[in-house]
């Protein structure tokens, strides 16, 4: 009899394939959709290290700010702007950055501006 190692993936894969076929929870289906999507993203990783060459610190930083996921954004605004700021700014619950390095949530800077 021959054995037949699967790959995390497939595992993955083969689990939410069953879980939806069984009438999973949603959120079972949910959680295996996480994990293959992890196991799909680890697999792709190690792929790509194993075939570059070292890779130098800068280059480990970026990558791994990649994986951190995006940073919150960061509006600098200028002393003569400050009475102008955009309403579209409200949706994207930026920080604002003083120039001595004081940060602020920018709905309460808004507001303190009123």
């Amino acid at each position: 009899m021959t054995e037949t190692t699967m790959t995390a993936p497939q595992v993955a894969s083969r689990r939410l394939g069953g879980l939806r076929r069984s009438g999973g929870s949603a959120e079972k289906i949910a959680a295996a959709q996480r994990e293959l999507a992890e196991a799909k993203i680890t697999a792709a990783i190690e792929r790509a290290v194993a075939d570059a060459p070292p890779l130098t610190s800068e280059q480990r930083d970026r990558l791994h700010r990649i994986i951190d996921g995006a940073q919150p954004t960061v509006l600098h605004v200028s002393d003569e702007l400050r009475d102008r700021m955009a309403d579209w700014a409200d949706d994207v619950a930026p920080v604002l950055a003083e120039a001595d390095a004081v940060q602020a949530e920018f709905a309460a800077a808004k507001a303190a501006t009123r």
